[in-house]
């Protein structure tokens, strides 16, 4: 068994590294050509008028959203924890979130308990992670999302509900998996991101989706409770 284990660990570490030197190799250029365009446009403002250089700007900016997902991706089970205040996290990213939405229509709401705990969390990695279930949701075809957070017995549900479309039960299987997408200009490491976060934090992701929409259940454990701010938990809310 520990034979097999060390095989799987060797594994996982030439994966990390494959994908590390890919992005490397891939960011240098990407980096360059973007300086370049800026440039470019900067001492040529006529290209704006020609055709192809919006499609230029979007496939760079398409490149560099997959690089810094990719890099997210296969850095998302290597956390940082730090002592977090919950609700200020959470509404500091609700507060930002309608920048994620392609329709200024859409209807974005949250709902949080008064009070929430302190966690013990990588701000980054988690950020990351609920702003692609954000991005997700605006994006469903949705004119109503919902932005929550709840306490059970089990610890704490980070939510993100759409009625959107829904997800196709034909695809349902595969949104958890690295480079699938069926969605124009996705990069299929979003949720597969989501995911390695939320193990990494010893939780996981649930979802249920049908005509009605979609909801994602970011959950943590009780154990992600900041022991060394126990003050910080309420009683309504204590995990």
């Amino acid at each position: 068994m520990k034979e097999k284990e060390r095989k799987i660990q060797k594994l996982k570490e030439e994966h990390h590294l494959a994908l590390s030197r890919i992005s490397h190799e891939i960011r240098n250029p990407v980096t360059l050509i973007n300086s370049s365009m800026q440039l470019i446009e900067a001492e040529h403002p006529e290209v704006l008028s020609f055709d192809l250089w919006d499609d230029m700007k979007k496939d760079m900016l398409f490149l560099r959203r997959l690089l810094d997902e990719l890099s997210g991706y296969n850095n998302g089970e290597k956390i940082h924890p730090e002592a977090l205040e919950l609700s200020s996290f959470l509404r500091e990213i609700a507060s930002n979130a309608r920048l994620l939405s392609p329709d200024p229509n859409i209807r974005f709401s949250t709902r949080f308990p008064e009070e929430l705990p302190t966690i013990n969390g990588d701000p980054v990695k988690l950020r990351q992670a609920i702003t692609n279930l954000l991005r997700n949701a605006f994006e469903s075809g949705a004119t109503e999302v919902l932005f929550s957070c709840l306490c059970d017995k089990d610890g704490l549900v980070i939510q993100v509900t759409d009625n959107g479309i829904g997800i196709s039960p034909e695809i349902q299987d595969e949104i958890f998996t690295p480079f699938v997408t069926h969605k124009k200009n996705g990069t299929g490491l979003g949720l597969p991101l989501v995911q390695r976060v939320a193990r990494a934090h010893g939780g996981d992701i649930t979802y249920s989706s049908g005509k009605e929409g979609t909801t994602f259940s970011f959950r943590l454990p009780t154990s992600i409770a900041a022991s060394t701010k126990p003050a910080a938990i309420p009683p309504k809310c204590a995990i």
